[in-house]
């Protein structure tokens, strides 16, 4: 699995949530998707093997 350390924080505070229903769990990743900026959504897929278009 790739990992960017710009997850770590947003998963840190997803797993401390610990939302227990899939409507939470989507809930929550709503609220944490505000949280990752452009570059950080980038560079994530570059790291996984993605080309930019």
């Amino acid at each position: 699995m790739v990992r960017d350390a710009s997850f770590d924080a947003p998963a840190r505070t997803s797993r401390k949530a610990a939302e227990r229903t899939v409507d939470g769990l989507w809930s929550r990743i709503g609220a944490l998707l505000p949280t990752f900026t452009p570059q950080e959504c980038a560079n994530f897929f570059a790291a996984a093997g993605y080309e930019p278009d």
